[in-house]
């Protein structure tokens, strides 16, 4: 009631002086060591036990950034510009809207949750690789799960996260905007059982 009565006697006295028309709009309002192409929604980072990598979903560049914390240098983009769904290298593979980030500390693996293809994917931190664990671009309304690898539609997969090493077996969870779920699988032990 207080902060009300504060705000509407300072819109009276302050009235004349406001500009009323709207803001334009910014692109990015994010300053970024990488010149000419900034960051653009940023959504998740997940950084590296060690500290020394961090890694950055760009979800409005639809890419995926490896960056070293301490020089902010970009040592690799995974996707980038245009929004699609291809595994592959890190330079040729496509994400759309990537937002969830989180690493397994142990396999070298960051998993991705990829929002608009409808997916969870995985890239191998050691040589580039990026593949795809679940989802093939078409949302699903799955409920229960249960179907192995691409034949499993996903809907939305907004974030995710690797349990601690003390939980056996070791899962992988997923929050699904799409069904407003979590879901849960059991965490591959390499890049070549994630896909």
């Amino acid at each position: 009631e207080d902060i009300e009565r504060v705000i509407s006697v300072a819109m009276d006295l302050y009235r004349d002086k406001l500009d009323h028309r709207p803001l334009p709009p910014v692109k990015s309002i994010s300053s970024s060591p990488f010149a000419g192409n900034p960051l653009l929604y940023p959504g998740k980072i997940a950084l590296q036990s060690d500290e020394k990598m961090l890694f950055i979903a760009d979800s409005g560049n639809n890419r995926i950034l490896q960056v070293e914390s301490g020089s902010g240098n970009c040592i690799r983009v995974f996707g980038g510009g245009e929004p699609g769904l291809r595994d592959g290298q890190y330079m040729t593979s496509l994400f759309n809207r990537p937002q969830g980030v989180d690493l397994d500390q142990s396999a070298g693996l960051l998993y991705v949750a990829d929002v608009e293809n409808h997916a969870l994917r995985v890239i191998d931190t050691t040589n580039g690789r990026v593949g795809t664990v679940a989802g093939d671009g078409i949302q699903g309304f799955d409920y229960e799960g249960g179907h192995a690898g691409k034949t499993q539609r996903l809907s939305s997969p907004w974030d995710v996260k690797v349990s601690p090493a003390s939980l056996i077996p070791r899962q992988l969870f997923i929050a699904m905007a799409g069904t407003h779920q979590i879901w849960a699988c059991t965490l591959p032990k390499s890049y070549e059982e994630a896909i």
